[in-house]
């Protein structure tokens, strides 16, 4: 009860912070940004806004140039986002999208981009986003206890490891060492499961608004 409890609870919080996160890219979305002075207007009051919270303001045009990024001074060369797929998918929706996990290459670091596609002055659609350092997000992992020898990950739709406890060793990026079972996902239970010749218990649960997972597990003579 307290392993499902848990795992449900950091859940919760995880979409409490992309769901803050969202909300915090429509307050920004109505700035103008026609001309210079705009663009810079809107990276002073994103830098503000953001201080301490690890959560960063970028611009990207349609052909995936960052345009601003408060991580650095107004006017630093920047060059183009690596992103480019869910940029994309952004584009052609014309709808908010949340990123899997992605190593920044500007911000050299994992993050987890939130994109929200904005009329751009030519008449096209640049992209607003709202990007988090992947350890920001998972530090509703860091603040919950697990009982002895538990170990708990926030894993996203393409199985890698967005965030995990410091007993997990797992590094941010990486493929997730428990596959995905689709036919187990979205049940309370418990699953047994054998890897590389080690039985262990997980149990998961799902995030309907990224679609993300919550894993704990332990090894199967430590629940015993």
């Amino acid at each position: 009860t307290l392993v499902l409890a848990t795992t449900q609870a950091i859940g919760q919080a995880v979409d409490q912070q992309t769901e803050g996160m969202i909300t915090t890219l429509k307050g920004f979305s109505s700035a103008p940004i026609a001309t210079e002075d705009d663009l810079h207007e809107l990276h002073t009051r994103g830098t503000y806004a953001l201080a301490g919270t690890g959560n960063f303001l970028v611009l990207i045009d349609s052909s995936f140039q960052q345009l601003f990024n408060t991580r650095f001074p107004f006017g630093t060369p920047l060059g183009k986002t690596s992103n480019t797929d869910t940029i994309q998918k952004a584009l052609d929706s014309g709808q908010i999208v949340i990123s899997d996990v992605a190593y920044g290459a500007t911000a050299k670091a994992w993050v987890v981009p939130v994109f929200m596609p904005v009329a751009a002055p030519n008449g096209g659609r640049d992209v607003l986003v709202i990007t988090q350092d992947a350890n920001t997000l998972g530090s509703a992992l860091l603040r919950r206890e697990m009982p002895e020898g538990w170990r708990v990950a926030l894993v996203d739709t393409g199985n890698k490891v967005i965030a995990a406890s410091p007993s997990a060793k797992l590094a941010q990026g990486s493929p997730f060492f428990m596959p995905r079972n689709p036919q187990m996902e979205g049940q309370r239970g418990w699953q047994k499961l054998t890897i590389d010749g080690h039985d262990y218990v997980s149990i998961a649960s799902n995030s309907t608004d990224t679609g993300w997972r919550v894993v704990a597990w332990a090894p199967d003579a430590t629940v015993e």
